[in-house]
């Protein structure tokens, strides 16, 4: 789709292959190793303070033409479709992707979704509000440990409203999952610090982005998976070399 937004949209466009889209995506994770997110990526191919790597991969002008043009659907037809999806500018993208995640790696017993905060305002007894909310098979609840925080968390685990004993009477669903929450933490700092992403208004392309950074962390999971004394190193200088 790269190609046919490229042809309607530039004058005198030269078709790109998937050579040339491995090689974006290559550069889009070498910059994030040399952590120049939110940077212009002119400075990247500056003579003299650039990196020679991506001078010798391709032009700063083609990159720009690629990122500018980076599409995943035909843009024409996507009126009919995002009435009925709104993910449709990156749906076929996101099937295959979340397909193949599931095929490389069987998880643990304990699996962490990222929690959500949500703003909260207005006044709040003293000490934790907590609510619960459940069905067959998941239960929800709500935590709130202190005004203008709001903790929101679905499990497939508990079956039942327990709290921990402790003072401050956390539900044991919170409890569990900051327990386990090591890998999501994990994602969050290394992605924070050697991320993809560029500057962009359109959303598909921000979330192209996260699912690379997201699959380079895989990539670091699986690898460790493999090799487990790699563990022992420190997380951001193995994600760093593994990239590079």
């Amino acid at each position: 789709m790269t190609n046919l937004q490229g042809g309607r949209s530039v004058a005198n466009w030269s078709d790109v292959d998937a050579t040339d889209i491995r090689a974006y995506i290559g550069l889009l994770i070498l910059a994030g190793v040399y952590k120049s997110k939110g940077k212009s990526t002119r400075s990247l191919w500056d003579d003299h303070s650039g990196r020679a790597i991506f001078r010798a991969t391709m032009t700063h002008t083609k990159f720009r033409l690629m990122n500018t043009t980076l599409r995943f659907d035909d843009k024409l037809m996507r009126p009919s479709r995002h009435r009925e999806d709104k993910l449709a500018p990156i749906r076929s993208l996101w099937e295959k992707w979340t397909h193949h995640l599931t095929m490389l790696f069987n998880p643990g017993e304990d699996v962490c979704v990222d929690e959500q905060l949500v703003p909260f305002r207005g006044e709040a007894e003293s000490g934790p509000l907590l609510s619960f909310g459940f069905n067959k098979n998941t239960a929800a609840v709500s935590y709130i440990p202190k005004r203008g925080r709001n903790v929101l968390l679905l499990s497939s685990k508990h079956r039942d409203p327990a709290v921990t004993e402790e003072e401050k009477r956390k539900p044991v669903i919170i409890a569990d999952y900051n327990h386990c929450k090591g890998g999501v933490d994990n994602l969050d700092k290394v992605v924070g610090s050697y991320s993809c992403r560029r500057m962009t208004h359109r959303w598909p392309q921000v979330l192209f982005y996260n699912m690379i950074d997201v699959s380079a962390f895989n990539a670091f999971v699986l690898f460790t998976a493999v090799d487990p004394s790699w563990k022992q190193a420190n997380i951001h200088l193995v994600h760093r070399l593994l990239l590079a």
